[in-house]
């Protein structure tokens, strides 16, 4: 008996099924933990869900697993964290013959901006493949900062691997296959699948889905069916939908198989952007949508009505292109500004819409509202995602259908002139004389609210003065051709900015990117009533490079006016001496202090502001001029200006102005002080009166800051600024 005992404990040893061995995968960077994964029975959530740790692979084996039949279909949903926004796309591997090799793989896609809770996760779904043997299989989850896993054992940069148990059964009622929606419009599908060899007693259950489980409360549309064809209806326009099919085996049911598709684009439609208005989907694609009317003889109108762009970074990367027809042999429409782009296998060919809208640049090149010429009166539209940079990306347009209009919008439409608070606009009238326009707030849709509106049967019109000054605008519109028959708006609509003027302000943001270049710009400023005259108070003047800008200001309303001089020596190579150069990063108000602020002296009230700048300086993106701008009536006299102090020794310093009159009244205080009015001085102030230029003043406490004013004294008596 003790011969036989070795060799009988030797034969059960061999005969049982050694423990499967699995590679464990490595890391680099940080842990970004994998937080949810709910997969047929499992509903796993990570104790841990925040970035930072080191914990790159998890085995989950040792906890629920999941339970699933050979040829089934299983959702799976699976969330991360990205560690802000940024994109982990998710794979999943299967050994399902259980020999320590993931040999399947499903790449769920990309997950953008999740800290687990504000972002729902991916979703997709397993088939089981037919072949599966029973018993337990293996799921390995991994998620990874920016590319999609390739290998199983791999290391995971920036993400997290995950190791999930499976209990395989045999199928005893098996699903339906080859799963299919056809006869897609707006609203409806026709749904079919071949049916299961279970020949199922219980037929079909059937749920169209555009989000949750199958099973979940309230699908979008749902039924029985003895057959292998259902219809749904009641669907949304342009919206994707997954089909879920099982087999009803009576007393058990089979998994579920699906497949994904998309109602189509049509009248009466809203397009919104894949991942939505401002939020376009981070999955590179292109897309083909063709819109046809349904009623023959209608044709159809695209209004993008919001326009985020679809790439900030490499804007040529993805464009929106809209031809005038039923396919893309079409012609296209005219008016986008994108260039060809290639990269690789990435190829955008020209034309064609991409623009973001910026601080810098916050009305973009958009599509306009389009409405089909075309026999068919249909409209395709071309969509490339690059996939990259779409973050606030995005679109929302309009689609209608109507017959073709009997009244149309004008065309050549411009703006000819702008003032301080209006513009005047002209236009080809064509076959609708009658034209109406309307003005709204920059950027806005023509069903914004009108500011000003008006008609003109004569090709022009000029606003009311109603609009206010330095601000952008835009204006659309249509053709009249009365009865109650009119046009629609015109898109795109005309954006213009008023003049500045009275009540306004002036800046001037500059820069040189790369070499520096000459910059010549002349601003004229002008009272709105007539007697009145223009103040400018500047109150930023700054800038990176003190030599490269110069502001020459003339008393008048053209560059051939009086030069107010700043009195200095150095000029642009070209021009004349005195004028203000702009300051260093800071102190640059200092430059301006014997003029600033400017007031103009000449009958028509007016100032005149002359921009200079050469290739001897670049100014940088620090460089920033700004100013308030009023308007009032002129004073009695004169104000004085170009007040300098020199001479400033022990208790005296002499003070200087540009002198028109010969009547002057000095005023100096401690630093801060308050002036005061006429002959009077203010708390603190000491008056020197009957002064003209050079006044010298003396008895000053040494080491001390004053202030000066200079003030004129007119007849009445009355007094100057």
């Amino acid at each position: 008996m003790r011969g036989v005992l070795p060799a009988l404990a030797s034969l059960l040893f061999l005969g049982r099924a050694p423990a499967q061995t699995y590679c464990t995968p490595s890391g680099s960077g940080y842990e970004q933990p994998i937080c949810t994964v709910v997969f047929a029975g499992i509903n796993y959530s990570n104790p841990v869900t925040t970035p930072g740790g080191a914990n790159y692979y998890v085995d989950n084996t040792g906890g629920t697993h999941g339970n699933v039949s050979g040829a089934g279909t299983y959702p799976i949903t699976v969330n991360a964290n990205t560690d802000g926004n940024y994109t982990s796309p998710i794979v999943l591997f299967f050994d399902w013959d259980h020999d320590g090799t993931f040999e399947t793989t499903v790449n769920l896609g990309n997950l953008t901006n999740s800290n687990c809770s504000n972002n729902p996760g991916l979703s997709g779904s397993v088939t089981v493949p037919a072949s599966a043997p029973t018993g337990t299989a293996r799921m390995r989850v991994v998620a990874q900062y920016s590319s999609a896993a390739t290998d199983p054992c791999g290391v995971v940069n920036y993400g997290q691997s995950q190791d999930f148990a499976i209990n395989v059964t045999a199928a005893t009622c098996l699903p339906p296959s080859n799963l299919l929606a056809s006869g897609i419009t707006t609203s409806s599908a026709t749904l079919g699948w071949t049916a299961s060899t279970s020949n199922p007693s219980g037929g079909y259950q059937w749920e169209v889905r555009s989000s949750g489980n199958p099973g979940d409360p309230s699908p979008v549309a749902s039924g029985t069916t003895a057959g292998t064809t259902a219809s749904a209806t009641g669907l949304t326009a342009n919206t994707t939908y997954t089909l879920y099919v099982r087999s009803d085996c009576g007393a058990e049911q089979s998994g579920w198989s699906s497949t994904a598709f998309t109602t189509s684009l049509g009248c009466g439609s809203t397009w919104i952007s894949p991942g939505g208005v401002s939020n376009l989907s981070s999955v590179q694609s292109i897309q083909t949508f063709t819109i046809c009317p349904e009623n023959p003889g209608d044709q159809v109108t695209i209004n993008f009505t919001t326009w985020n762009g679809l790439n900030y970074n490499i804007p040529q990367a993805s464009r929106i292109f809209i031809y005038n027809g039923d396919d893309t042999n079409a012609p296209m429409v005219s008016g986008g500004n994108g260039t060809a782009y290639t990269n690789g296998a990435w190829s955008v060919p020209a034309g064609g819409w991409t623009d973001n809208p910026s601080a810098a640049h916050p009305l973009p090149n958009k599509p306009p509202m389009f409405t089909s010429t075309a026999a068919s009166g249909c409209l395709t539209i071309k969509v490339y995602n690059y996939g990259t940079w779409t973050s606030n990306g995005g679109w929302s347009a309009d689609i209608t259908c109507a017959p073709p209009p009997t009244c149309f919008a004008p065309t050549n439409r411009a703006v000819t002139a702008t003032t301080v608070h209006g513009a005047s606009f002209s236009w080809n009238a064509g076959a609708s004389p009658n034209v109406e326009y309307k003005v709204v707030a920059g950027g806005s849709p023509a069903t914004a609210t009108a500011i000003t509106s008006g008609t003109s049967a004569n090709g022009s019109a000029t606003t009311a003065s109603v609009l206010t000054g330095n601000t952008p605008y835009t204006a659309y519109f249509r053709g009249n051709c009365g009865g109650g028959d009119l046009s629609a708006w015109s898109s795109v609509g005309l954006n213009f900015r008023t003049r500045i003027g009275c009540g306004t302000d002036m800046g001037l943001a500059y820069a040189y990117p790369g070499n520096p270049q000459p910059m010549d710009s002349v601003q004229v400023v002008c009272p709105d009533n007539a007697g009145d005259v223009v103040t400018v108070n500047f109150d930023q003047f700054i800038g990176s490079y003190s030599n490269a800008l110069h502001m020459f200001v003339h008393d008048g309303n053209t560059v051939n006016a009086p030069l107010i001089s700043s009195g200095g020596s150095t000029a642009p190579n070209g021009y004349p001496t005195g004028g203000f150069r702009l300051g260093a990063q800071t102190g640059g108000m200092a430059v301006l202090s014997a003029s600033n602020p400017f007031r103009a002296t000449n009958p028509a009230g007016c100032l005149t502001f002359h921009y200079v700048s050469t290739a001897t300086g670049q100014p940088q993106a620090a460089t920033t001029i700004h100013a308030n701008i009023t308007c009032a009536p002129a004073p009695a006299c004169a104000t004085p200006f170009n007040v300098q102090i020199s001479a400033i020794g022990g208790t005296g310093a002499t003070v200087s102005w540009a002198q028109t009159g010969s009547n002057y009244i000095v005023e100096y205080g401690p630093q801060g002080f308050t002036p005061g009015t006429g002959a009077s001085a203010g708390t603190n102030g000491v008056v020197v009166a009957n002064a003209s230029s050079p006044a010298v003043l003396s008895g000053l406490a040494g080491v001390t800051f004053y202030d000066v004013y200079v003030r004129q004294a007119c007849s009445g008596p009355s007094y100057s600024a």
